[in-house]
């Protein structure tokens, strides 16, 4: 593994390890509410782990198909597993994001009660609507176009 990659890992960790300790006491839901509080929520994370699955199964595969290496060294790679494990990351981060939108509109929307009983139905459906085309911006300015599709 690069250097610098070892190098990076370890500050994250540093990092983590400091804001754990006396100074920096904290409710462990002051992160969810951070994640919160970023218009872009958890679809940085499903980006981020996305791109990687996608490049390490491209790597892997040009690995595989190389002929100038023995079936050995072909063999020696061993990502799959790994790639899985970024894609479910991902999966699992993009559910956790449309949950948590959905929330957010059907609070917008009156919550429990229903639209039709609310006083004020136009500003909530203005509401959930403004929301809606808020997190549309901010998707499009982080999903990537794959195929000409977004996810």
């Amino acid at each position: 593994m690069p250097e610098p990659v070892l190098t990076l890992i370890s500050a994250i960790l540093e990092d983590g390890a400091a804001l754990t300790g006396p100074g920096h006491e904290s409710n462990p839901g002051d992160i969810a509410i951070l994640l919160l509080l970023d218009i872009g929520g958890t679809m940085y994370l499903y980006n981020d782990a996305r791109y990687l699955a996608e490049k390490l199964a491209e790597f892997s595969k040009e690995w595989k198909a190389r002929e100038d290496l023995t079936a050995r060294a072909r063999n020696m790679l061993r990502i799959d597993n790994d790639v899985k494990s970024l894609e479910s990351f991902a999966n699992r981060a993009y559910s956790t994001e449309m949950a948590t939108q959905k929330t957010v509109i059907r609070d917008l929307l009156g919550g429990t009660h229903s639209l039709l009983h609310q006083e004020e139905t136009e500003s909530c459906i203005d509401s959930a609507v403004a929301r809606i085309r808020s997190m549309a911006v901010t998707w499009d300015e982080i999903l990537p176009v794959r195929c000409g599709v977004k996810p």
